[in-house]
C-alpha cells in the first residue's frame, strides 16, 4: 500500500542505552602520566567492561590554564591504557569536555553505554 504525502515515515524503535560512569582517573597536577592509583581505577574499569561489554567512552577533560590540548592528550593515555587491558580499541569512543571550570573534574571520565 502506498504512503500518503500527509503521513511521516515511521522510524525504526530505538531501545534506549543506559550510561553509567565507571571510573575517573585524576592524573597528577598537570600532567598526562598514569599514577599507580591511575592504574588501578584503569584495571577496575577493564574488569567492568569484561564483564558487561558494551561502548567505554572516555572523556578528557583540560585543567585551567594548562595546553589546550591536555583534555585529549589524557583521553589517548587512557584508552591505550584500556587497549592494554584487553579492551578492543574499537569499543572505545574518545572526547573531550570543553567546560574545564567545573572543579574537581580534572582527569578523564570513563563511562560505559550498554544497549
Amino acid at each position: 500500500m502506498a504512503r500518503r504525502s500527509s503521513e511521516r515515515p515511521r522510524l525504526p524503535r530505538l531501545d534506549t542505552a543506559s550510561t553509567f560512569l565507571v571510573g575517573a582517573v585524576a592524573f597528577e597536577s598537570d600532567d598526562v602520566q598514569l599514577s599507580s592509583a591511575d592504574q588501578k581505577t584503569i584495571a577496575d574499569i577493564a574488569t567492568v567492561y569484561h564483564k558487561s561489554p558494551g561502548i567505554l567512552r572516555v572523556v578528557g577533560v583540560t585543567p585551567p590554564l594548562a595546553t589546550p590540548n591536555m583534555g585529549s592528550r589524557r583521553a589517548n593515555v587512557v584508552a591505550q591504557a584500556l587497549t592494554r587491558r584487553g579492551v578492543p580499541a574499537e569499543r572505545i569512543m574518545i572526547g573531550v569536555d570543553l567546560d574545564s571550570s567545573v572543579i574537581g573534574a580534572e582527569g578523564a571520565r570513563v563511562y560505559l553505554d550498554l544497549p
